[in-house]
């Protein structure tokens, strides 16, 4: 009886990680979705504050809108995805203050949110990624 139920236990136990590493196959929608994040990502940290990046921007907020409405999407991808686009607006509003009324510690924090806001962008683009492998 003992042998019956640590058999039972452990096909239990290998069927339970097959579920838990089958990962989703993004849909084509969702794969343009996270390319257009990346080029978004990649306008700002080679062009900074660019029209490029503001386009890229638009672009990408639409296609996360169109994912937002399909029923099949993975919910880890778009939480991602909007965490990043919260980061890019944040970076946004930030590059269109005026440097010449800010003061230098105005001017160095604004620099930090950039910095900062960047690289959280980037974590969650990984994020997005990994949610598809």
């Amino acid at each position: 009886m003992k042998r019956i139920d640590v058999t039972a236990g452990v096909i239990c136990i290998v069927f339970i990680l097959l579920l838990a590493c089958s990962r989703h196959t993004p849909s084509d929608e969702e794969q343009k979705a996270l390319a257009a994040f990346q080029a978004v990502q990649q306008s700002l940290e080679t062009d900074g504050a660019s029209v490029a990046f503001k386009q890229l921007l638009g672009q990408a907020e639409a296609q996360l809108n169109l994912i937002r409405q399909t029923p099949k999407t993975v919910p880890c991808l778009v939480s991602s995805l909007d965490r990043c686009l919260a980061s890019y607006r944040l970076i946004d509003k930030a590059l269109k203050t005026e440097p010449g009324k800010l003061n230098e510690k105005r001017k160095q924090d604004l620099e930090m949110a950039v910095a900062f806001s960047t690289s959280f962008s980037a974590l969650n683009i990984q994020q997005a990624l990994d949610c598809c492998r």
